[in-house]
């Protein structure tokens, strides 16, 4: 045999057992269907396993109504122990919201080191304050099933791990601990018209348009009389106005919000022709008392400085933000109708003095048009943003972006083409610093 011989039968060699191996790997990661990724060990509960420490759940500060996320401090976790070590599944179930989160582990013992939940969230709904909530653990290998027992929670976590804050009906600081567009019989704003339907929070957004037959006023601002518009909605109890077609207001089959009981629709037919249909505007605490004839103040100003209460805080924005770390975040349940446009517009004080003129400052622009189908988070920077292309509406500011100056962030339907009847549905919108928002972190 020669040498050239010896070399290809070694070679050969090393190409099985190199298959070998990677078959051997394959196996392994084959619940993951990535043979890059090798999946963790399943250990499956052996003869004669038991629980030796039954399952259930602790947390502090103790509060009657559940552990309150929101709350700097607080702890949550489940405790459990066996006689063996085993591969387990905790999964916690909101049966309102629908909302789901899944921990696992391998272990004898379930404790504040693996069991360990802050209130967030696997799929795309959370979990809401006050709904029951239950817990299962299920064990590999084994057909015993524990339940925790019923239990709710006080607030959600809003944000886990970077900087941002959430644009509530209810002014920040309640937004921040209880999300957006959330309605109950003790909330305080304008109510709707007709009667017995869900209230809508008067602040921070913008609050104007005309009266309603029975001399409220609605949730936010419109093209009327021309355009029939609405605001709020509750999932179990739509408005009906008989000026829109009954296709427009009613909410689409299985529709649930992503938090909270409630979610915000925008609705109306563009009967003038000019795209705008209705809109709502949120504040920064930046901006003194509007200058627009007909805009209605929500809440008083008080002092010299300009602050906005319960609006968007402004000194929340670092004062070298950049337009390109600054992002924008939204739900939008489209229903796969191609004429309704969401657009975004935020106005800016250009020279400082606390005022926002359209005729003479910075509005930018963002739309997307809701052709999807079911909820959908989008996210945009700041810089993607573009100046409004009307002179007299924010098309002869500076075009310099400055997060620092911004004075208000609206939002609106369009209809597109022009004279069309649109709607759209949005929840949790979000302002984000340095990445966009990520439920799951």
């Amino acid at each position: 045999m020669n040498k050239k011989e010896k070399y290809l039968i070694i070679l050969g060699f090393f190409f099985i057992i190199s298959s070998l191996a990677l078959v051997s790997c394959k196996k392994e990661s084959s619940i993951t269907n990535d043979p890059e990724i090798v999946a963790p060990i399943l250990v499956e509960a052996p003869n004669g396993f038991a629980v030796t420490d039954n399952f259930s759940f602790t947390y502090a500060p103790a509060l009657p109504t559940g552990p309150s996320f929101s709350q700097a401090g607080t702890v949550f976790y489940f405790q459990a122990a066996f006689n063996a070590e085993v591969s387990w599944t905790i999964t916690i179930n909101d049966s309102t919201s629908g909302a789901v989160k899944t921990l696992i582990g391998t272990s004898s013992a379930i404790n504040q080191s693996n069991g360990s939940w802050n209130g967030s969230h696997d799929g795309l709904y959370y979990f809401n304050p006050g709904d029951v909530i239950t817990a299962t653990l299920t064990f590999a290998g084994s057909n015993i099933k524990l339940n925790s027992g019923r239990f709710s929670i006080t607030s959600i976590n809003a944000f886990n791990g970077y900087t941002g804050f959430i644009m509530g009906e209810d002014g920040y600081i309640t937004a921040q601990t209880n999300g957006t567009f959330n309605y109950g019989p003790t909330s305080q704003g304008y109510k709707l018209d007709p009667p017995l339907l869900p209230y809508l929070q008067a602040y921070p957004w913008y609050i104007t348009g005309p009266a309603t037959p029975s001399g409220q006023q609605e949730g936010a601002y419109g093209d009327t009389p021309l355009d029939p518009f609405f605001g709020g909605v509750l999932v179990t109890n739509p408005a009906i106005f008989d000026m829109v077609p009954a296709n427009v207001y009613t909410l689409p089959a299985n529709f649930a919000p992503i938090e909270g009981n409630g979610a915000y629709m925008l609705y109306g037919t563009d009967f003038n022709f000019d795209y705008f249909i209705a809109g709502m505007k949120a504040w920064t605490t930046w901006i003194y008392n509007p200058p627009n004839p007909g805009d209605i103040p929500v809440v008083v100003f008080t002092g010299t400085s300009g602050n906005y209460p319960g609006g968007i805080p402004h000194d929340k924005m670092p004062t070298n933000a950049h337009p390109d770390s600054l992002w924008l975040n939204i739900y939008i349940y489209g229903t796969g109708d191609v004429t309704s446009q969401f657009h975004w517009n935020i106005e800016e004080d250009d020279n400082g003095d606390h005022v926002h003129y359209d005729t003479s400052e910075d509005v930018y622009t963002y739309d997307f048009t809701t052709n999807h189908t079911g909820w959908k988070l989008f996210s945009v920077p700041y810089s993607d943003f573009v100046t409004a292309a009307s002179p007299k509406n924010g098309g002869k500011g500076n075009h310099i972006q400055q997060p620092q100056q911004i004075t208000a962030f609206g939002m609106q339907v369009l209809s597109s083409p022009p004279g069309q009847t649109c709607k759209v549905i949005v929840d949790y919108p979000t302002i984000t610093l340095g990445r966009p928002y990520n439920p799951h972190l």
